[in-house]
C-alpha cells in the first residue's frame, strides 16, 4: 500500500514539474522587450516581436502556439513590448498599432520585412517565415554576385494590351514602378517618368510600371491623364493579386526601382519628392547601355 501511494506521488510530482519545466520553458523563451532593448532584438537574423497592448486576449496562448511553430526553424526568435507601457516609443514606430489587437512584425538586421494584425493561423506565419528566409537567401546570393536582381526577382506579367513581359528578358536600363490610380504620390511621380521615358527610350531605358488595378480602370485613368496633356506611353504590366508586389515586399507606393543593364539593383526608392529627380536623372544618364 505504501509502495503504490509513493509511485503515485512521484508521477503527480513528475507530472507538475514537466508542466512547470514546459511552461517556465514557453515563458523564458519569449523576451520582454523595452525601448532599450529593442534595437538589439531588432538586428537578429529573423525576429518576430508582438506590439501588444493591455486589452489583448489569449496572448500567452499565443505565443506558446507560435513558439512551437518556430521550433522549425533556425535563428528565428520571439520578442514582445507592451505599447501601453511606452507611449512615446509606440508613436515612433513606422507602422500602426491597432488598439487591443497585437500587432506582430518579423524584423531582420533592424528592417521590418512583413508582419500582420491580430493572431494569424500558424500555417500563414509559416508560410511568412519560409517566404522571408527565401527572400533573404536570395539577397545574400545577390550581395556575393552568384546571381543578379533580374535573376532573382524574375517575373512574368501580361501588360494592359494583353502581350506577356519577363523580366529577365528585358535589356537596357530598367525603371520597374509600382504604382496604383488612387495613389497621390504616384500620379505626381508619372509625368517624370513618361519625360524620362521619352528622353532616354532610344538610347535604352524601358520604364515599367506595375499596378494591382484591373484594366478597366487602369485605362480610363490613362484616357483621363491623356486628356489633360499626360500621356501615359511607357509598359504597364497587372498585377492584380499582388503576387509580384508580394515578391518584392512592397509595402508602399509608389516603389521605384532602377535595374542595371547588367540586371544589377542600382536603386530602390520608396515614396516620391521632387527633390529625388535629379538623382534619377544622374542614374539614368550613368547607366544606360554603352
Amino acid at each position: 500500500m505504501i509502495t503504490r501511494k509513493i509511485v503515485q506521488l512521484i508521477v503527480i510530482l513528475t507530472a507538475v514539474v514537466l508542466y512547470s519545466v514546459s511552461y517556465g520553458n514557453t515563458q523564458e523563451s519569449v523576451e520582454i522587450l523595452t525601448p532599450q532593448t529593442f534595437p538589439q532584438f531588432s538586428m537578429g537574423e529573423l525576429n518576430l516581436v508582438e506590439f501588444y497592448s493591455d486589452g489583448c486576449d489569449s496572448s500567452i496562448e499565443f505565443e506558446k502556439r507560435v513558439l512551437e511553430l518556430i521550433s522549425e526553424f533556425e535563428n528565428v526568435s520571439i520578442g514582445k513590448i507592451n505599447t501601453d507601457e511606452f507611449p512615446d516609443f509606440t508613436k515612433e514606430l513606422p507602422f500602426k498599432i491597432v488598439p487591443n489587437q497585437p500587432t506582430v512584425v518579423f524584423f531582420a538586421e533592424g528592417k521590418p520585412l512583413d508582419g500582420f494584425i491580430g493572431y494569424n493561423p500558424n500555417s500563414k506565419i509559416r508560410e511568412q517565415i519560409k517566404a522571408i528566409q527565401h527572400q533573404r537567401e536570395l539577397e545574400k546570393k545577390m550581395e556575393s554576385g552568384e546571381i543578379n536582381f533580374k535573376e532573382a526577382f524574375d517575373f512574368t506579367l501580361k501588360s494592359f494590351d494583353g502581350e506577356e513581359f519577363t523580366l529577365s528578358e528585358a535589356t537596357g536600363l530598367i525603371i520597374l514602378d509600382f504604382w496604383a490610380t488612387w495613389c497621390p504620390p504616384c500620379k505626381e511621380e508619372i509625368p517624370y517618368l513618361q519625360k524620362f521615358y521619352d528622353q532616354y527610350k532610344d538610347k535604352g531605358l524601358s520604364v515599367v510600371g506595375i499596378s494591382s488595378d484591373k484594366i478597366e480602370k487602369v485605362n480610363e485613368f490613362r484616357e483621363t491623364q491623356k486628356k489633360k496633356g499626360v500621356p501615359m506611353n511607357y509598359l504597364f504590366l497587372s498585377d492584380v493579386g499582388n503576387k509580384v508586389a508580394k515578391q518584392y515586399a512592397i509595402r508602399n507606393i509608389p516603389t521605384t526601382f532602377f535595374i542595371s543593364p547588367a540586371g544589377k539593383l542600382i536603386k530602390k526608392e520608396v515614396g516620391f519628392s521632387l527633390e529625388v529627380l535629379d538623382e534619377f536623372k544622374k542614374m539614368i544618364e550613368e547607366h544606360l547601355p554603352k
